[in-house]
């Protein structure tokens, strides 16, 4: 008996405690269906309280979806269902071709182009969750609680009110999935794919040429020529071959490469205006726009969220990584040289290095959780809820 026990009992009593916690990864997938239901939720109740507007719905471009579906490619989700079905022509032109490229291709596979982009949008944000917890590993912004810091970027970024875009047909979420890759490998000193994903953030986005000056400068503060050699711009080079080959295609194809440019005219963007002269526009517009109109609280969500998204790159920049930060002020002021702001208060859904500061700010001040996190909330029913019944939110 004294023999069994020691051979028995004895060894399992000196076994580290086995525990069966979830891994983050499963939990970030946990969280990520869970914040779909979320949006998809409100996007069920918000007919019964907001009127639709018929004007840009993705029922337009739909073939038989069901409301859940084809909501989520209102505004311009049609312009990214034209593309895929029709190809280009009209306004289209402003919008890149890599994500259009992608829902025909999936739309082959017996997809509706509607249920092929939410897929790939999905997907795209679900490897962006990977890669997030690998740029987030890189360093040490958690201290001695990795996980439950990893955990609070992924939560930041999955219920962040806009974050109904990263499985809308939109292209952000591939947009985000790219660059945080590109961003991952340039970290890890693997050049030639984080210059293969550069170049196809920038054939997905105009925002991917701020890859260049970025990750440039993430080659510089690894070490430069002296540590890594001329093959460390492969990176940003990456970046600027993704932005040539579009106007290439048009210039090719349609005999004018400025097309994408000119394409912004219909929604008067297509002049370049300094930031004091953005600036300026909005507070006009908050002076003679009436309160009681959405116009207005559209406009003074943009210009706040411009704000707040800036002041948040520079603190990123100084708190984070100054190739991050650099990354965010360049897509942020990129918007404004078309003279608006509009877009930007989603813009936050593609800008991974946010989330990293907003977590980062959270653990050294705890008590701005209790400003943000109801914020976060009410902000996203409203906006989920007027984007689903055909208004623009920014």
């Amino acid at each position: 008996m004294e023999q069994w026990y020691y051979k028995q009992i004895a060894p399992r009593a000196n076994r580290p405690e086995q525990t069966h916690a979830i891994s983050p990864l499963r939990l970030a997938l946990l969280l990520f269906f869970l914040s779909r239901l979320y949006f998809l939720l409100i996007a069920i109740l918000s007919a019964n309280f907001i009127r639709i507007e018929p004007g840009y719905l993705g029922i337009q471009v739909g073939q038989g979806e069901p409301f859940w579906a084809w909501v989520w490619a209102n505004m311009d989700g049609r312009h990214f269902i034209n593309i895929a079905s029709l190809g280009y022509s009209g306004t289209n032109f402003a919008y890149f071709p890599l994500y259009p490229l992608l829902i025909n291709l999936v739309s082959h596979l017996g997809l509706t182009p509607i249920y092929a982009g939410i897929l790939i949008s999905s997907l795209a944000t679900i490897f962006s969750l990977y890669f997030l917890f690998k740029v987030v590993n890189l360093d040490d912004y958690g201290g001695k609680d990795k996980r439950r810091f990893s955990l609070e970027v992924i939560i930041l970024l999955l219920f962040f009110p806009f974050a109904f875009i990263l499985t809308s047909v939109y292209s952000d979420s591939l947009f985000l999935l790219l660059t945080t890759a590109s961003f991952y490998f340039a970290r890890s000193r693997h050049w030639l794919i984080a210059g293969i994903f550069a170049f196809l953030a920038s054939l997905t986005r105009l925002s991917g040429i701020a890859l260049i000056p970025a990750l440039a400068l993430e080659w510089w503060l690894q070490g430069g020529k002296k540590k890594i050699g001329w093959r460390g711009l492969i990176a940003p080079l990456g970046s600027l071959l993704g932005f040539v080959v579009y106007p290439l295609y048009l210039q090719i194809q349609f005999g004018n490469w400025r097309l994408f440019q000119s394409a912004f005219s219909a929604w008067k963007q297509d002049q370049f205006v300094l930031l004091p002269q953005v600036i300026f526009r909005y507070f006009k517009i908050l002076t003679i726009v009436s309160p009681a109109l959405l116009v207005y609280w559209v406009a003074a969500l943009e210009l706040v969220s411009f704000i707040l998204y800036f002041a948040l790159a520079i603190y990123v920049t100084k708190k984070i990584r100054v190739s991050y930060g650099l990354f965010m002020m360049v897509v942020l002021l990129l918007v404004t040289f078309t003279g608006t702001f509009a877009g930007t208060p989603r813009y936050l859904n593609h800008l991974f290095p946010a989330f990293i500061g907003l977590a980062y700010l959270f653990k050294r001040h705890p008590r701005y959780r209790f400003v943000c996190y109801p914020a976060t909330f009410i902000l996203g029913i409203l906006i989920t809820a007027f984007f689903v019944q055909g208004y623009f939110v920014g």
